[in-house]
């Protein structure tokens, strides 16, 4: 299924969407149509065991750029320390904090994309930080360090987990704090996806009891006039 995806548009000056598996041969034929209409970029995430579909995708042109694991952690457990953790609707951050916050996104897909402008990148985050923070998910934070999520049917989903005072134990403090906080909303689970290659978060998953659920491969094609 294809999906427009507006929200990086403006940062790659292209039509943008997102290709939704099951992937149809029908998508593939409407993104070679719409090729020919402008600027055009699209992006996947692929079970890495969909070997057919994998090859599918490479075949008409898209690149693989990175892999991504989505954990899961049950909220089952006993309740943990986490003072100094708020969570409420928004967190407003410094502009200078924003830009950090982005900056240290250095193993995302649009920073691992040889073929996207780096500022671009670092644009395209800063946008997710502020969307992430101001409104559209909830947060739980310490100071400016924060992990945002938002509650579906029985699943809670963290957006961004971004912590820029190190070696804090912050990170694990802002995750079990989201885990206690769906304990007490009945939730059945956590889950979180995240790149193959940033070992610091995924220690910090690991340390708050989130277990690996699947491997994802993440493709962009992207053809500019």
């Amino acid at each position: 299924m294809l999906r427009r995806s507006p929200f990086e548009e403006p940062f790659l000056r292209a039509t943008c969407y997102n290709l939704v598996p099951p992937v149809e041969p029908s998508d593939l034929d409407a993104l070679s149509v719409m090729q020919s209409e402008g600027p055009l970029f699209a992006s996947t995430k692929i079970d890495a065991s969909d070997k057919q579909t994998l090859h599918m995708v490479s075949r008409v042109g898209f690149r693989r750029i990175c892999s991504q694991i989505l954990l899961r952690a049950r909220p089952n457990g006993a309740s943990v320390n986490t003072d100094g953790v708020h969570i409420s609707d928004r967190l407003d951050l410094d502009p200078r904090d924003i830009r950090a916050h982005a900056l240290q996104i250095d193993t995302g897909r649009f920073r691992q994309d040889p073929l996207i402008e780096p500022e671009a990148a670092i644009k395209i985050y800063a946008a997710w930080v502020r969307n992430s923070t101001q409104g559209a998910k909830r947060v739980a934070f310490i100071e400016r360090n924060f992990a945002s999520f938002a509650d579906g049917p029985g699943i809670r989903w963290i957006d961004l987990v971004s912590v820029l005072d190190k070696r804090a134990g912050i990170a694990v403090k802002l995750l079990s704090a989201i885990i206690d906080d769906a304990r007490t909303k009945k939730l059945e689970q956590v889950q979180v996806l995240t790149d193959s290659n940033n070992l610091p978060a995924l220690r910090a998953y690991r340390a708050a009891g989130f277990q690996l659920e699947r491997s994802l491969v993440v493709f962009h094609l992207l053809r500019c006039r």
